[in-house]
């Protein structure tokens, strides 16, 4: 009987099972308590019980400690079997859902829930809702990772792991604003006891994996970077961007290079021997912030390169589908930031001399033009500068 008591205790604070696991624990519990509290009941049992008493033995006055802490919990495990079977329907949607259908379900789980809080006699209490709630996050993690492969992740289809990664980071803020609305509600309702469980308890690993996904995220947008990744390459580098001029060779050189670079630090990550979708696996921490750290640096070294690319640009039209290109494939902040930059800064004079064929400026504002494009405007005689009282080509 102590044993059984034991192992009751443990599993109700057992971490990372859904849900379910903890319907089928207090089902299983309540057929164990049932059967344990019908051998008590027997007849022999009761002889030998009075004949301890009468003996004055030592054991007599544990065992019916025992015997009366296995009938409360049969009692108490009766109750919350029944109070668990409310929640039997939803959690078996959950369980097969994927992260785009799991909001929807979330909020009458959370419903029924608080009709648990607010009438069980014995599952009311903040430990237990807290690990019922913890249980719920464990469960989004077990479906977020299901949606997920880590080989797509690391070299196949890049974009749909970017669809599947976006899903997953989308359903785990959902899940926290519809308890941070259910914990609201409850507030909100007279003569109901509120929600005033910790946070972090629950979250914690649904926070973390929310990260790791956008690590993940981050790991697809430099394969979209560095390798040009697409849904049209499936899966393997894409071609380099055409450059003229004469440094078109070493243009595409120096991004081979990066390429290069970028491809030995992500085989670093693949090789790892941890689950990476595991938010319990510390080493993720390091081998990312490595990562990152490379990307970081390749980010400006490919910056370097298009600007070297836009040095030689010969005529307008070949800035503008430079340009083009440049901001197509700027993936990853920094080099979509410079990308956007130059487009801002250049497109509306280049488009407007397109349009027009000509551009008025006034000489002081020429120090504001990219010294390059000036340069290139300039020598296809269409800017005029403008000082006060005349015009000079």
């Amino acid at each position: 009987m102590r044993e059984l008591l034991v192992s009751h205790d443990a599993t109700i604070d057992s971490d990372g099972l859904g849900p379910l696991a903890e319907i089928a624990f207090w089902s299983r519990a309540t057929a164990e308590l049932d059967a344990t509290c019908e051998q008590l009941n027997r007849l022999g049992v009761a002889r030998a019980m009075a004949v301890l008493d009468a003996a004055g033995s030592s054991y007599h006055a544990p065992f019916q400690v025992l015997a009366a802490r296995v009938s409360a919990r049969g009692v108490e495990a009766a109750s919350n079997v029944k109070f668990m079977g409310l929640l039997r329907e939803p959690c078996e949607a959950l369980a097969q859902a994927n992260p785009t259908e799991l909001p929807a379900i979330l909020p009458e789980l959370l419903s029924r829930i608080r009709v648990i809080w607010s009438i069980s006699k014995f599952y009311n209490t903040e430990e237990r809702l807290t690990a019922l709630l913890r249980k719920l996050s464990s469960e989004i993690i077990s479906r977020g990772c299901a949606s997920l492969s880590v080989d797509s992740i690391l070299g196949g289809d890049v974009e749909g792991s970017l669809t599947a990664l976006a899903a997953a980071i989308t359903c785990g803020e959902e899940w926290k604003a519809i308890y941070r609305r259910t914990v609201a509600a409850i507030a909100r309702t007279p003569g109901c006891r509120p929600w005033a469980f910790d946070e972090a308890t629950i979250f914690a690993q649904a926070d973390a994996f929310v990260q790791r996904c956008r690590d993940l995220t981050e790991v697809c947008r430099g394969q979209q970077q560095f390798q040009r990744k697409s849904a049209k390459s499936g899966g393997a580098p894409g071609p380099l961007p055409v450059f003229g001029g004469s440094s078109s060779g070493v243009i595409a050189s120096e991004m081979g290079r990066i390429q290069a670079a970028f491809e030995t630090a992500l085989a670093k990550v693949a090789s790892v021997e941890y689950d990476i979708l595991d938010v319990r696996s510390s080493g993720w921490h390091h081998d990312f912030e490595v990562l990152r750290d490379g990307m970081r640096d390749l980010d400006q070294l490919l910056i370097n390169a298009w600007n070297m690319a836009f040095d030689g640009v010969a005529t307008t039209d070949e800035y503008l589908d430079l340009t083009q290109s440049y901001v197509a494939l700027a993936k990853r902040d920094a080099v979509h930031d410079h990308a956007t930059k130059v487009k801002s800064r250049d497109l509306r004079l280049i488009m407007l001399v397109k349009r027009t064929g000509c551009c008025y400026v006034p000489w002081f504002h020429t120090r504001f033009l990219d010294f390059h494009l000036f340069s290139l405007l300039l020598s296809t005689r269409v800017i005029f500068l403008c000082c006060g009282f005349g015009f000079f080509s």
